[in-house]
């Protein structure tokens, strides 16, 4: 199986649809094969620590529920599906299947989210705040997406967020192996026409709220001396006044916190390669002879869904950012980069760097790498 977004190529994508327009590809992957089956997606949502929905509908109103889920004989035989959030973090397959997209930075990938659904089965029109390649597996659905304007919210239940009828721009059913990507903002809806698989990889957008939330907390766990506004040139000014100096004088001084591009740095890697969900992990106790006799003939392959950074600004000194925890080996620039970038490692790639062994040592007993 091979993604093919022809006649466009990356560049082309990324220039002129990333974040501007929505796209559907035809037959984007060629003998598509679902990265996980129906019944594998039930026993997920049947787990209470991962995240699952089941949306349906009759004649007059929308039902959501949230699971875990033991039984679906209630829901009848249409109109509902059911959704699970974060299944790269628990089926190996799923992952590799996320990693056909690596042309978009690791950073701005959220999860993978799969959907099954029977006859009349969706969700319902709606808006999302992040970038999404949705990709037909079995079956059919018909898909609208319309354009960009302002529409209004619909409460369709207090767990569904609809928006009003739209005009769609595309209008399409789509096969096993097309693939719909849909920017934020764009209104889009879904709507099963037999049995169906969907697998939604999505691209989270960066809210600033949130982003500077994190940076605080950031600054309260490392930051042991923060710096303290000085006012030593204070004019007199009414008891209850905030006057145009003070202002400037907390406008600079928050601005200099931002601009300490060694924290920033330090934060943005610390922040993006974190987990926000729970990782499959499976320690183990290896001896390291042991552990480094199995390595020379056998390659170790990283834990699927966890995140490993690295930053242009600070890769030289050795600092990488793995599942949320800062990182520096005394190893080459090119080992460290593989480290991130590769799903599978071999002694050969690392040139048996001692600090890197080691450092994967550790990190397989943790349960971040296996063989």
């Amino acid at each position: 199986m091979k993604l093919d977004l022809s006649p466009l190529t990356i560049d082309q994508f990324l220039s002129e649809y990333w974040q501007k327009k929505p796209l559907l590809i035809k037959n984007a992957f060629t003998d598509f094969v679902d990265p996980l089956s129906a019944n594998e997606l039930a026993g997920l949502a049947s787990e209470s620590n991962i995240e699952s929905r089941i949306i349906s509908k009759n004649k007059k109103s929308w039902q959501a529920e949230s699971g875990p889920f033991s039984d679906y004989d209630q829901y009848g035989n249409d109109n509902w599906s059911l959704v699970v959030q974060s299944v790269n973090h628990w089926v190996k397959k799923s992952q590799t299947f996320v990693r056909f997209f690596d042309f978009i930075p690791q950073w701005r990938f959220d999860d993978l989210m799969v959907s099954f659904a029977t006859s009349g089965g969706g969700v319902g029109p709606h808006v999302d705040n992040y970038d999404a390649f949705i990709c037909q597996g079995s079956g059919k659905r018909h898909w609208k997406v319309g354009d960009k304007k302002p529409l209004k919210e619909v409460i369709a239940h207090e767990k569904l967020r609809h928006v009003a009828p739209f005009t769609p721009i595309i209008d399409e059913v789509v096969n096993a192996g097309d693939v719909l990507y849909i920017p934020p903002g764009y209104p889009h809806e879904g709507v099963s026409i037999n049995i169906s698989m969907s697998f939604s990889v999505g691209y989270k957008t960066t809210n600033a709220t949130e982003l500077l939330s994190g940076f605080a907390d950031y600054l309260i766990d490392f930051d042991k001396k923060p710096a303290l506004l000085s006012d030593s040139n204070r004019n007199k000014v009414a008891y209850g006044q905030i006057d145009q100096s003070d202002f400037e004088r907390l406008h600079q001084f928050l601005q200099n916190t931002l601009a300490n591009k060694e924290k920033l740095t330090d934060f943005i890697g610390i922040y993006y390669s974190q987990s926000l969900n729970e990782l499959d992990l499976n320690q183990e106790e290896y001896h390291y002879d042991e552990w480094l006799a199995t390595f020379e003939t056998r390659p170790l392959n990283k834990l699927y869904a966890v995140k490993s950074l690295y930053l242009d600004k600070n890769i030289d000194q050795g600092f990488f950012y793995f599942d949320g925890e800062r990182q520096q080996l005394s190893s080459h620039v090119e080992i460290i980069k593989k480290i991130c970038n590769q799903a599978v490692i071999s002694i050969q790639d690392i040139q048996k760097d001692q600090a890197v062994l080691k450092w994967l040592w550790q990190s397989t007993q943790r349960g971040y790498w296996y063989f």
